[in-house]
């Protein structure tokens, strides 16, 4: 007999959980499980302003690790009401927590990177546009034009290429791939 949608999600749902219980289980034999302190307390005795200095100039607090609370202290859980979500399995501790915030500074910072790129390409395009329609008839004018239509081409095929950062490992990997 064929199952229904309802069946058909509760033990996909099963599954889910089996894999996070599974994960959970990995997890506890990872650094976490040899520590002798918290990654609170190691990051409190080391000096963290390489960490929060590019971030307080900014206008961004740095993230605090006065204990080992996990990201649920941090975090409302309400805001994940109805999506399907292990992160505060993944993040039941400072370390964890400190993970987590890695990945979201890149997620952002690309963001960021991909809204801006935007804009300006929108600007330079907006502005070869202007340049295209102008008047070419005089030829100390039409040089000076053909000049900046090649250095703003020059800049748009700079702003259609990707850039490379390296980071050194922070997470344990995992066996899932």
């Amino acid at each position: 007999m064929a199952l229904s949608s309802a069946e058909k999600q509760r033990r996909y749902r099963e599954r889910q959980k089996q894999k996070r219980v599974g994960s959970l289980q990995k997890a506890a034999t990872g650094v976490s499980s040899i520590s002798r302190h918290s990654f609170a307390e190691w990051f409190e005795k080391h000096d963290n302003s390489e960490f929060e200095i590019p971030l307080l100039t900014n206008g961004i607090s740095a993230p605090t690790f006065d204990d080992d609370r996990g990201l649920e202290a941090y975090v409302d859980p309400a805001l994940f009401r109805g999506i399907e979500t292990d992160i505060f399995d993944e993040a039941p501790n400072s370390l964890g927590r400190a993970e987590l915030i890695v990945g979201g500074l890149i997620s952002a910072a690309v963001e960021l990177a991909k809204m801006i790129n935007a804009y300006k390409c929108d600007q330079i395009n907006l502005r070869l546009k202007d340049l295209k329609a102008s008047d070419m008839n005089d030829p100390v004018t039409r040089d000076a034009t053909l000049a900046e239509i090649l250095r703003l081409t020059r800049t748009l095929d700079d702003l259609n290429k990707t850039v490379r950062w390296t980071f050194p490992q922070w997470k344990e990997q995992s066996d899932e791939l």
